[in-house]
Parts: C-alpha cells; sequence; structure tokens
C-alpha cells in the first residue's frame, strides 16, 4: 500500500491565514457577525456572543451564547468540515437568543471553507451564507465568554479554599472528578473526609451542584468538607485561568487545578519510559471517542514513532527532550473509512509537540489545553 507523507493539518491550516494572522487551531473565535440568509446581521449588545476554538487533533469546543458545545473539526488546506455537535449544559435564553443560537449552530456545523484577514474569520457554508468571527490567542474570549461547559469534564485538585474570608488547609488527598453520566455531568469526589456526589449543571458562567450526597463517616479534621459543601450549596461564579479553574460565591471561593493524581504519582516521561509499549486512546478532553474502524494507538520505538489514527497507520520520526516529544513528517496509509470525520486526528495532534506523564499503564499527552489520555496494552 502505497505511502504518503502527512503535511500537517496544523501547518496547513496556518497557512490558509494572512500573515500575522492568528491560526484556526489554537485560537479563541468570537463571532462579530451572521448572515444566516446572506444578508450579514450584528447582534445586539445584550446577546452574549457565540465562540468556539479548533484544538490540536480536531476536538472543537464552544459557546453557543446559551450553553456550551463540543465536536470534530477536519481542516484541510482551507476547507472544513464539522461533525454534529454535542450540546451541553441546560439552556435558559429567551426566544431571542435562542433564535440566534440556532442560527449559529446551523451555520457551524455547514460550514465548508474558510478564509483569516487580520484577526477576523469568516466561515463560508453553501449559499450565500457566512459568519465572521475575531481572534483572541491565550485561551481567553474577547468578549469575556465562559468556556464552555464541555471543558469541565476530567479530574481536579483541590488546590485552595476559601470559607466566609478565612483560608482552610486542605488535604492532599481532596480531589473532585466531573465527567459525563446518563443524565449529564456528574460530580464525585473527596474533600477530606466523606464521598461526594452530585449533578452539575452549567450555565454560563455559573456553575450549580445539584442533589449533592455523601457517605456519612466521621473523620477527626472536617473543617475542609464542612466548608466545601457549603459553599457548593448555592450556585458558584466560574472564573478559568488555563487549567485552573475557580468556583466563587458569597460563602467563599474554591479553586482547582486540573490534575487526575496527586503531582507525585505523575511524571514526566522520556522515550525510554514508553519504548516498545503501545498505547490505545480512551478519552480526548475527559471525552470518549467516536466509532472507529480500528483502535487508535501510539507505540513509540528509538527515534521513531508509529500508530494507527482508527483507520490508517502511520510512522515517522520522533525525538524526545524536557517530556515533550516532537514528530516529524508522518507517512500515513490511505484507506477510506466511513464516519471517521468524527474523530479526531492523532496524526495532527502528534505534530503539536505534546508534553508527556506517565501514571502506571496511563499515558497523557497534551498540548494547548487538550489532554490525550491512552491506556497501555498488555
Amino acid at each position: 500500500m502505497k505511502m504518503l507523507v502527512l503535511a500537517a493539518l496544523l501547518l496547513t491550516s496556518a497557512r490558509a491565514a494572512a500573515p500575522n494572522s492568528p491560526p484556526l487551531t489554537g485560537t479563541v473565535w468570537t463571532m462579530t457577525q451572521i448572515a444566516p440568509q446572506g444578508k450579514a446581521l450584528t447582534p445586539g449588545a445584550r446577546l452574549r456572543r457565540p465562540t468556539f476554538r479548533v484544538m490540536p487533533g480536531g476536538l472543537l469546543t464552544g459557546w453557543t451564547g446559551c450553553q456550551g458545545f463540543s465536536g470534530w473539526a477536519t481542516v484541510k488546506g482551507r476547507n472544513m468540515q464539522i461533525a454534529p455537535l454535542k450540546l451541553s449544559g441546560t439552556s435558559d435564553c429567551p426566544d431571542h437568543a435562542l433564535s440566534l443560537e440556532a442560527d449559529f449552530l446551523n451555520l457551524l456545523q455547514s460550514a465548508r471553507r474558510f478564509e483569516i484577514r487580520g484577526q477576523t474569520l469568516t466561515l463560508y457554508s453553501e449559499g450565500k451564507r457566512f459568519m465572521t468571527f475575531q481572534g483572541s490567542t491565550g485561551g481567553k474570549s474577547v468578549t469575556d465568554n465562559p468556556p464552555p461547559s464541555a471543558s469541565m469534564p476530567g479530574d481536579w485538585q483541590l488546590a485552595t479554599l476559601i470559607h466566609r474570608g478565612q483560608p482552610i488547609k486542605l488535604p492532599k488527598k481532596a480531589a473532585f472528578t466531573i465527567e459525563e453520566g446518563a443524565a449529564g455531568l456528574e460530580l464525585r469526589g473527596n474533600a477530606g473526609c466523606n464521598q461526594l456526589f452530585g449533578k452539575v449543571v452549567v450555565q454560563g458562567r455559573t456553575l450549580s451542584v445539584s442533589a449533592l450526597g455523601m457517605t456519612m463517616m466521621l473523620c477527626q479534621d472536617m473543617a475542609a468538607e464542612t466548608a466545601v459543601v457549603d459553599i457548593l450549596g448555592i450556585p458558584v461564579a466560574v472564573t478559568w485561568n488555563g487549567d485552573t479553574v475557580t468556583w466563587r460565591n458569597s460563602r467563599g471561593e474554591l479553586t482547582l487545578t486540573r490534575a487526575g493524581r496527586p503531582e507525585a504519582a505523575l511524571r514526566t516521561v522520556g522515550e525510554k519510559d514508553v519504548q516498545g509499549r503501545t498505547f490505545t486512546l480512551k478519552t480526548v478532553a475527559g471525552q470518549p471517542l467516536g466509532r472507529t474502524v480500528k483502535p487508535v494507538t501510539v507505540q513509540f520505538g528509538t527515534g521513531r514513532v508509529s500508530g494507527s489514527d482508527g483507520c490508517n497507520s502511520f510512522s515517522g520520526s520522533a525525538e524526545w527532550r524536557g517530556g515533550r516529544v516532537t514528530v516529524g513528517a508522518l507517512a500515513l496509509t490511505r484507506m477510506a473509512c466511513p464516519g471517521m470525520d468524527r474523530v479526531p486526528s492523532l496524526p495532527e495532534f502528534l505534530a503539536s509537540s505534546p508534553s508527556a506523564q506517565l501514571d502506571g499503564d496511563t499515558l497523557r499527552l497534551s498540548a494547548e489545553g487538550a489532554t490525550w489520555t491512552f491506556t497501555a496494552q498488555p
């Protein structure tokens, strides 16, 4: 079977932008105009502007102005195709905001090409329909819209706690896990003594934990747990700073960092730690994969990387330095597989030089805010 050199899609999309323009990938794009019928309209000042961001590998997250969403984007040159989007959270917007949300989602999913001029991105759908966006780097929206609830799933270490004006020391084991359940986002974790669990609802910049329950053990020091339960008893305002999130209300403030394990359990890895081992992809940014023809895998050898993107096989050079892997041009087979536009691109993600951490048989590769989690094959 013929092998072709895969030009990294990140570089391809970057070339689609004019000089000194931000790249499509990694930039927060905030909508400025929308033309659902070919005539450009500017949302009113009272409406929250929709945003979206394409991460390395094709993961797409965003905010409709009413609720969060996520999906996958395939970018080739100036062409774009977005798989059906998944909404998260509960929308309580008025009718005029819901109308903007519907038009935005419809045009985003029907986008077929894009153009970047200066700080402006234009997405074109069929006919004369289009949307324009303004770019902002550094993970912050130019209109200060909150990140979508799709950013909440994952493992979180409780870092600092202030309760009714007083700092409270947190136990080292204090941590939460937020994940998609049958009825939406679910929280489970520990704030020092009992196991906590509840349902998470994100609406705009506000997060609520409903049906908060806990086991009934008595421990010697329950100050941190009591404070956390008191804070989560009412909605909290959410503020983001990279991989750190702060939950704040009139009762106190809780800061969490994306972790998953105490730092001592995670270690930066190099080539020797992963050499000869095959890892199978399980989640991207806390979200499970779509259906693939075969497992998405990666294997590292001496100065080499190989694997499968779920359909085609790839291979190429790899260099490890400071816990980060940098791959060269990858050779990729050219099989056609149905439904692969809904699956993130592992070769594209590897082109972003991700950092690596290893926890037993779990490998985490991270770049530009997106973490891909793999499990070692026996």
